[in-house]
Formats: C-alpha cells, structure tokens, sequence
C-alpha cells in the first residue's frame, strides 16, 4: 500500500475509485504536497544541473551507486552525465524510491516506512541496515516531512 502511494505522489497520480485526484483533494483535512517536487526543493533547489561534494547529480542527486542499479536491474547504460537530464534522473530516482529501496529493505527484514526509505534514499542503505541515523538525514526526514505538510508513517 504504501507503494502505490508513495508512487502515485512521486508522479503526481493519485488515483482512488478510479477517479483521478490532485495530491492536494487526495487527503480531506491535510495540505499534502507533492513528493517528488519537495524531495526536488530539499536535493537540489530545482536545479537540474546541480552536483554535490560527494558526485550526485542532478535534480534528485542521483548517487553512482543508485545509477549503477538502476542500469543493473533495468538493462540501461546511463551514465552519470545523464543524471543532469531531468527526465532520465527523475526516472532513476522514482525507480529508486519505490522499487529498488523497498526490496533492499524486504530483504534485510526492515520495515518499508516513508522514514526508512528517505533514509536509505539519502544516507544509504548500509546505514539504515547497522541503525546509523546521521544528522543529517535526521534533519533530511524532517524537512521533507515537514515541507508534504503531514506525518507519514
């Protein structure tokens, strides 16, 4: 369940009875913003060009090893080069998030919450498997959380 919301927000799509809503009628009584669009804001202020210190690239700041899954799972050679392409790294990172995130956290016997996949999305997957919650992710979660306009658990 949380997949498919956590999709449906990544792209925009909430859908419900079929009937489609806008992130912001999805929840009666809530402020709900787009995910991917506040994850844009916290990652790399919307520019599509931006880099960090430690190499992501792109909107979602897109990490070698995110993209070298991502070309592993998906028979695709993307390099990071490509990650400056907004269309290719918002496709990574929504990949990322809701597929490749929540099987690694099945896998290690972790349980798939929006906290635990921001987690693993900014400090890594290795980090959420030894309980390692660096400040900065700590403040990472909150912002995010903070900015949808709700608690999500």
């Amino acid at each position: 369940m949380l997949n498919l919301l956590l999709m449906a927000i990544l792209t925009g799509n909430l859908v419900g009875g079929g009937v489609q809503h806008s992130p912001s009628t999805f929840c009666e009584g809530c402020a709900m913003a787009n995910l991917r669009d506040v994850m844009i804001q916290v990652e790399s202020t919307g520019n599509p060009m931006a880099t960090s210190v430690k190499g992501a690239r792109g909107l979602m700041q897109i990490t070698k090893p995110a993209l070298d899954d991502w070309n592993t799972y998906n028979s695709v050679k993307y390099n990071m080069d490509d990650m400056y392409d907004k269309d290719k790294n918002i496709q990574v990172s929504n990949w990322y998030l809701t597929r490749r995130i929540p099987s690694m956290l099945r896998t290690y016997g972790i349980k798939d919450t929006l906290d635990n996949r921001l987690w693993a999305y900014n400090a890594g997957i290795g980090r959420v498997r030894k309980g390692i919650l660096p400040k900065e992710t700590s403040d990472y979660i909150k912002k995010i959380k903070s900015r949808m306009g709700a608690d999500y658990e």
